[in-house]
């Protein structure tokens, strides 16, 4: 704006091309909202420089709740304003994508979900600062030192490695945990004097050749880390069994307003302080990185099992596949895309974005505890003891190369940030070279003429007629004066028994003579019951991301 002399609107229009909004938020409820009187306290000094006032600035950010409250009580909401100041938005899952276009959908009027232009790119997490040792030196032995710093050359980066180095590999790194858990419950008994048995509260009935469980996150509700206590009597079946033992290491802390978090905590503590249960189930205290970095290179199976949608990608599970951990996992978020039956556990596997959806609530909690129930009995704990004359379990070691060849790379910030560089920036780099002020102005200035001409907009008739299977539409279309190049005329049928959803571009045929700025518009479709198909107007230029930058849009009915 300063550069170019330019007012706010003009300087907006050349400059949101090159601006990427990437939200993680779930639901509408986690929209920051800021009234009035706080933007005036704290942004007016700056707006007066910038050709910009608080109410403009609320028009760019806020949406009336209703046709009669049109001021009064706006709020600015950050993410309406941070779609109308970008050029592309994009979500943080394929799941996640479906769940933006859902949120988002309110702030384009009468556009239907699926056609919200939400992108994705599933996250990745930064690969060295989550790696042990011991995976650190079989990963340079297979790939390199410097193999996060690009594309791995090998599909199956492991195929060398022997099943025995592997399993050692996993032994050591859950023997490290234990010993730092001993250390880090020493100190707790210590302080606290918690339970019944000095033993058990330091650590000391903790294995090191147990299967170890995790699960390690901010304590809140929607994450259900409470979903195993759900059924207590079958948790303990599963904790007293001498043949085939497990122990759960638990971290985390709950927001201090968050009281059913904080419900939680003290629920699994109670739980951990049973005389039964003490020494099997360990809650570890103060969570951050420095014990999240421990858990994560030393467990073997990561536990995790939000509600959704709650779970816009998650990213602790991918941080365990370095070292060899597999995921247990709720289907959503980044395990939809990662999980199958080879490398790791899914609840829910392969449920549709509908289905997943109808969860919002507590209905599934049971059905989803019993398959987590499930998959401990039958397939975890049994695959992790099924060993072989040498006391190694071929079938768990298999997983762990699998989940270690297939999922590492992927889901690294290596590849995060090509996509992000390859699918967003490049390109939106190139199309904000194009923005210059003065096409900025141009797109202002003609985009403003549509808005001034759209309310009188209309479709005149609307007709079809059948051969063989297939439907031909017409449609009578007045435009008012818009160039006829600026607008597309578009037949849109939803999914349904009779074919998936289609929009199909009506081709206009000619003006009509006898009425100025009517076009006559035609396209064929396979046949469907009459009803299920219905044109729509709509902005074209492909000079914009639409309808991200001009939602405009008619229907028919």
């Amino acid at each position: 704006q300063d550069d170019h002399e330019s007012d706010f609107q003009t300087a907006r229009t050349a400059t949101r091309a090159t601006n990427l909004f990437t939200t993680h938020t779930s639901v509408a409820s986690g929209f920051d909202h800021f009234s009035r009187s706080l933007l005036r306290l704290y942004l007016t000094p700056w707006l007066e420089g910038r050709d910009l006032n608080v109410d403009q600035l609320l028009a760019l950010g806020s949406q009336p709740s209703s046709p009669d409250n049109q001021s009064t009580d706006l709020k600015l909401n950050m993410a309406l304003l941070a779609l109308n100041m970008s050029g592309r938005f994009n979500g943080v899952s394929r799941i996640h994508q479906k769940v933006t276009q859902t949120i988002f959908q309110p702030f384009f009027p009468r556009w239907p979900a699926e056609d919200i232009p939400a992108d994705y790119v599933t996250n990745g997490i930064h690969t060295p600062s989550w790696d042990s040792p011991e995976s650190d030196a079989i990963w340079t032995r297979a790939c390199g030192k410097d193999r996060w710093r690009r594309p791995l050359q090998s599909t199956c980066p492991m195929t060398d490695i022997a099943d025995e180095e592997l399993w050692e590999m996993r032994r050591l790194e859950r023997a490290r945990l234990i010993t730092y858990l001993r250390r880090r419950l020493a100190s707790q008994h210590c302080e606290q004097n918690p339970g019944n048995n000095h033993e058990a509260a330091c650590g000391l009935l903790l294995d090191h050749e147990t299967l170890t469980l995790g699960f390690a996150r901010r304590f809140t509700e929607y994450k259900r880390p409470d979903l195993l206590l759900k059924d207590q009597e079958r948790l303990l079946k599963l904790l007293a069994s001498r043949d085939r033992p497990i122990q759960i290491v638990l971290a985390g802390k709950a927001h201090p307003y968050d009281l059913p978090g904080k419900d939680i905590i003290r629920r699994w503590k109670a739980f951990s302080r049973r005389p039964d249960v003490e020494g099997k189930v360990v809650f570890i205290e103060d969570y951050d990185l420095g014990v999240a970095n421990q858990l994560i290179q030393g467990v073997d199976v990561w536990l995790n099992c939000p509600r959704h949608p709650w779970e816009a990608c998650g990213t602790s599970g991918m941080k365990v596949l370095v070292n060899g951990g597999l995921n247990l996992s709720q289907y959503d978020g980044w395990w939809a895309e990662a999980w199958n039956p080879d490398v790791g556990w899914a609840i829910r596997p392969g449920a549709t974005f509908d289905e997943l959806s109808g969860s919002n609530n507590h209905d599934h909690d049971l059905s989803d505890m019993e398959q987590l129930f499930d998959l401990l009995e039958n397939e975890v704990i049994p695959g992790f003891y099924d060993v072989d004359s040498e006391g190694i379990p071929r079938n768990w070691v298999g997983r762990m190369r699998a989940s270690m060849d297939q999922l590492t790379a992927a889901y690294s910030a290596n590849r995060m940030v090509r996509e992000y560089v390859e699918q967003f920036y490049l390109p939106m780099a190139e199309m904000g070279s194009r923005r210059s002020s003065e096409t900025a102005r141009e797109l202002l200035g003609e985009y403003r003429e549509i808005s001034r001409h759209w309310s009188r907009l209309r479709f005149n008739s609307f007709n079809t007629g059948e051969d063989s299977g297939s439907q031909t539409f017409t449609v009578e279309v007045y435009l008012d004066g818009i160039d006829e190049q600026r607008i597309a005329v578009e037949l849109v049928a939803e999914d349904s028994e009779h074919g998936p959803r289609t929009i199909t571009a009506m081709q206009m045929k000619h003006p009509l003579g006898g009425s100025p700025h009517t076009y006559l518009y035609e396209c064929t479709v396979p046949s469907r019951p009459e009803g299920h198909y219905t044109p729509r107007l709509r902005v074209r230029d492909e000079r914009l991301n639409l309808p991200l930058e001009n939602p405009a849009i008619l229907w028919l009915r």
